[in-house]
């Protein structure tokens, strides 16, 4: 784990006094400072450096619009990193939406068969194994429910994972492997 320079601890607390009272010549400061790390950071999240950049300076832009609101319960640093990991899961989330919502207007034909609809019973067993699904996840404690929406949906791996929620890649693991556990019990009717 890196050291953090105590001058730089009170430079932070500096430049966070200065933003909450307007001044933003301590917002371009701090923004300078933090920006290309910051940006990395988001980069690993979202994959994308384009994306990385609109978020960091979006976490910057909500900082400044609410600034005189800004309660820090840590360290300046931790509140930036903290951002910019939350809004890189809300991009995340976000990418998971459209690509849901493409592949519900794509048909893929099989090639060389003509495609049937779903008999109602077939259809009927899907939108009860779906909703089966959503509730068992939805029950999920939240520790196991965020790894298996990251593992499922956004297809991150478990380091991935942990590093998205700062934790050791063997809690990750254990997480992801309980939640599977759970899951497996509540949709058992379906396994079988």
């Amino acid at each position: 784990m890196r050291s953090v320079d105590p001058a730089q601890l009170t430079t932070d607390a500096s430049l966070a006094d200065r933003i909450r009272a307007g001044d933003a010549s301590g917002l371009e400061a701090l923004f300078h400072l933090y920006y290309d790390p910051l940006c990395r950071f988001a980069e690993a999240h979202v994959r994308s450096r384009a994306d990385a950049e609109d978020l960091v300076q979006g976490v910057f832009v909500q900082l400044w619009e609410q600034r005189d609101r800004w309660a820090l319960r840590g360290g300046v640093r931790a509140y930036l990193y903290t951002a910019v990991r939350n809004s890189a899961l809300n991009v995340l989330k976000h990418r998971l939406v459209e690509r849901r919502a493409l592949a519900a207007d794509v048909t893929i034909p099989r090639i060389g068969m003509a495609q049937s609809a779903p008999s109602p019973h077939e259809d009927a067993v899907g939108r009860e194994l779906e909703e089966a699904i959503d509730d068992a996840i939805a029950k999920l404690p939240d520790r196991y429910r965020l790894v298996v929406t990251l593992r499922a949906q956004h297809h991150l791996t478990i380091p991935e994972i942990a590093r998205i929620l700062d934790l050791p890649v063997k809690t990750a693991e254990t997480r992801a492997a309980r939640a599977v556990q759970a899951l497996r019990a509540a949709l058992d009717r379906f396994l079988k």
